[in-house]
């Protein structure tokens, strides 16, 4: 190969062909690290996929006892958004408190999410405080319909959801929600088939071979199924014996 250049460049003839070669391989550089960098942020991007998909399902399994006992479940509101947390920073390598990225994480910064809880009926429903009122919140059983917002590392919590839903109702399943990203600007349309849980999650993913961190924005949902592929509520439920 060397004896080949010192020929082409001697041979004035030859130096087209010598910088066609040249261009040729600059071109196969570029074209190489443009795929390998595609497949990085690709697979990034599908990890925070999976992650939250996988927080969903692990939210959703929060069946609240007594109704899976009366044979009508319903998720557990406030255990639900514990495993979704503690899912989603297992696995984008996250602090469980703060969802503040470790080392090695994928995550740039702390990712915001909106989660939704919808039971659609609220018969299960008893707040529970350590302490008594005004401690730590340890349980809301299965309400109706909650809304986590993480933004910004804070937390709100919203139980009102749009203004024509009522309790208790036999049609309140499937339901529709529109739902967007933490503090973001785009909208996405789910709907849940029984009860269910519902997720957005928006990150910022790390510098791949020095770019800007690239933005991601998925949502994922989770329902439950059971007796045949469907969560079954009476026609006219009658609230379950306390």
């Amino acid at each position: 190969m060397r004896e080949l250049i010192r020929k082409l460049v001697k041979d004035n003839s030859g130096m087209g062909t010598f910088w066609g070669i040249l261009a040729l391989g600059t071109v196969m550089i570029i074209f190489v690290a443009a795929i390998r960098l595609s497949h990085m942020v690709t697979g990034a991007d599908i990890d925070l996929q999976e992650a939250v998909a996988d927080a969903c399902k692990a939210a959703a399994q929060q069946v609240e006892p007594r109704s899976e006992a009366d044979g009508y479940p319903l998720i557990e509101t406030e255990k639900a958004h514990d495993a979704f947390r503690y899912v989603l920073a297992l696995n984008l390598n996250l602090d469980e408190t703060t969802l503040e990225p470790r080392a090695n994480s994928m995550v740039k910064n702390t990712p915001g999410y909106n989660f939704i809880v919808y039971n659609g009926f609220d018969y299960y429903e008893d707040e529970t405080y350590i302490g008594g009122p005004g401690g730590e919140l340890a349980s809301t059983g299965a309400k109706a319909y909650t809304q986590y917002i993480f933004s910004g590392g804070a937390l709100s919590r919203d139980d009102s959801p749009d203004p024509g839903f009522i309790p208790n109702l036999p049609g309140n399943w499937p339901r529709t929600f529109n739902i967007n990203n933490a503090g973001g600007s785009m909208v996405f349309r789910v709907e849940l088939p029984n009860c269910g849980v519902v997720a957005v999650v928006n990150a910022d993913l790390v510098e791949v071979l020095g770019k800007d961190p690239v933005n991601a924005t998925r949502w994922a949902s989770a329902a439950l199924t059971c007796n045949g592929g469907t969560c079954s509520i009476p026609s006219a439920p009658e609230p379950p014996i306390q």
